[in-house]
């Protein structure tokens, strides 16, 4: 790995890793598990490799900044997950617009190209050997822009929206100031199959108004019916929030506390075009415990030395069913973990980190 710059504008940085992970019990597809999913480049019944690599070239100037980069995006608040971009999902290429025009005002946009993992047999032709075809797979998209305000020192507020899109770039959602949700109306032709996977989000924090203390809060809204939310049979809220808040030097001054409530409603995330789910590999690009579920987390931090961190945490998850596409789209959706049968998790964890010299990192946890 490397980075630096040159002259006063321009970044980059690159770093490769090969990998292999050997044994029983290991986990290949990491699908529900906070650790961010794999690209296996080989594997058997007992081990698994795959490869990580990240660069990034950007320009800056003196109110904002361009960059295109293969690497993790996230967005919002979370220690346990993330509502809006995390990093379930394998890196992906994406360009970015970062302007800050005003010291209160920040404006963000990021276009991505997503690996679908759904191919196309349409696009199929022959190779050299009779019995292997070329394989494609659908191209996927995701755009999204945030727009975060800053009232006084301390308190910031954000929103924005999100699409995700497939088989052709559009030159509407590489437009940053673009209302995305109004031009899927557009470029569906009033044909909801044609069209695109559209998403709200907005969050706060608000830090050390009360002393050493961070409280957030995330919505992530994937579809909202106003009229659903006073009559049952038109139900179709698939949404999710997530509340938290961080204690520091809560006992002298190396500790730390974290609590969390995360909830999903049914069919947040997906959708019935297999190409414009939310997701990229087949890994939720938002929270990894996915729809119809909730999590309640804490997290207690103890920092006795300069670089040593040792953490202790727990959470509680219930997890309902899947649900099935077309009920998704007939309607309403069913009650919170009412589909399905509720699976229930607990997990406690410890974790041990120390740097004793800059970019020397040791690690456990169990």
């Amino acid at each position: 790995s490397f980075f630096g710059r040159l002259g006063e504008s321009i970044g980059f940085s690159f770093s490769f890793s090969d990998n292999m992970e050997k044994g029983d019990g290991r986990d290949r597809l990491k699908r529900f598990t906070p650790e961010s999913g794999i690209v296996a480049t080989k594997y058997d019944s007992s081990s698994f490799e795959y490869s990580d690599i990240r660069a990034s070239l950007s320009y800056e100037w003196n109110w904002g900044s361009i960059t295109a980069a293969k690497d993790y995006f996230t967005w919002g608040y979370g220690e346990s997950g993330k509502l809006v971009l995390s990093d379930k999902a394998p890196t992906f290429p994406y360009l970015r617009l970062d302007i800050s025009p005003a010291p209160w005002l920040q404006f963000n946009y990021i276009h991505a190209w997503l690996s679908s993992a759904v191919l196309d047999s349409s696009r199929f032709y022959p190779t050299s050997i009779d019995y292997k075809k070329r394989e494609v797979y659908h191209k996927k998209y995701l755009a999204s822009h945030t727009i975060t305000i800053t009232p006084l020192k301390g308190l910031s507020i954000f929103a924005g929206e999100s699409v995700v899109y497939s088989d052709e770039l559009e030159l509407a959602y590489l437009i940053p100031v673009m209302f995305f949700r109004a031009a899927d109306h557009f470029l569906s032709n009033e044909n909801n199959s044609a069209g695109s996977n559209a998403q709200l989000f907005a969050g706060i924090s608000s830090r050390n108004h009360l002393p050493n203390t961070h409280l957030y809060g995330t919505i992530f809204i994937d579809e909202l019916s106003i009229a659903g939310l006073t009559d049952e049979s038109k139900r179709r809220n698939q949404i999710g929030y997530s509340l938290g808040g961080s204690v520091y030097d809560l006992v002298g001054s190396r500790t730390s506390l974290t609590l969390e409530y995360t909830r999903l409603l049914p069919y947040t995330y997906t959708h019935y075009i297999t190409t414009t789910v939310y997701e990229s590999n087949n890994h939720l690009l938002g929270d990894w415990i996915g729809q119809n579920a909730d999590r309640i987390y804490a997290s207690l931090g103890f920092y006795p030395l300069r670089g040593l961190q040792v953490r202790g945490y727990y959470q509680y998850i219930r997890k309902g069913g899947e649900g099935n596409p077309i009920e998704q789209q007939l309607g309403p959706d069913p009650e919170f973990l009412a589909a399905g049968p509720i699976n229930k998790f607990t997990e406690w964890g410890l974790s041990l980190s120390y740097e004793p010299i800059h970019t020397l990192l040791l690690s456990a946890e169990g």
